[in-house]
């Protein structure tokens, strides 16, 4: 799955209690590898540890 990451790549995740598709704008390996998230509709940037992120996803939505 790491390697499937990359910027633009779209993703449907799950996070609390809540499901959504977003889209990743940054991959940041000098901030603690980590990745920027967006979801769609949404002006707010999250950002999460890879692990994390990854242990998120639910599907890589095309």
């Amino acid at each position: 799955m790491l390697d499937d990451l990359a910027v633009g790549n779209r993703y449907f995740v799950k996070y609390f209690d809540r499901k959504a598709h977003g889209r990743i704008l940054e991959l940041n390996p000098y901030n603690g590898d980590s990745v920027v998230f967006q979801r769609d509709g949404s002006e707010q940037i999250e950002t999460y540890p890879v692990a994390t992120f990854i242990s998120m996803i639910i599907e890589r939505v095309d």
